[in-house]
């Protein structure tokens, strides 16, 4: 048991350290095209909420659950 629990943590530790560095790339990005990203985010989303939203759903209030840190990219 305690292997699996270990092979688990360290799986755990691989994901959210990639999960890191897909947001380091992120932040970059906006850094230089903040336009693109919003634009690009706003379609995501709407694209997002077409297809898990029907007229039968009860509405989800938005939330801000992330915070956007500026990067030095130089």
């Amino acid at each position: 048991m305690f292997i699996a629990s270990e092979q688990l943590a360290q799986w755990d530790r691989r994901i959210e350290s990639f999960c890191v560095q897909v947001n380091q790339v992120l932040d970059k990005i906006q850094a230089v095209h903040p336009d693109w990203c919003q634009k690009t985010m706003a379609s995501v989303e709407a694209k997002i909420n077409a297809a898990t939203n029907d007229d039968d759903d009860t509405p989800i209030p938005e939330t801000n659950t992330t915070t956007v840190k500026s990067m030095d990219v130089s």
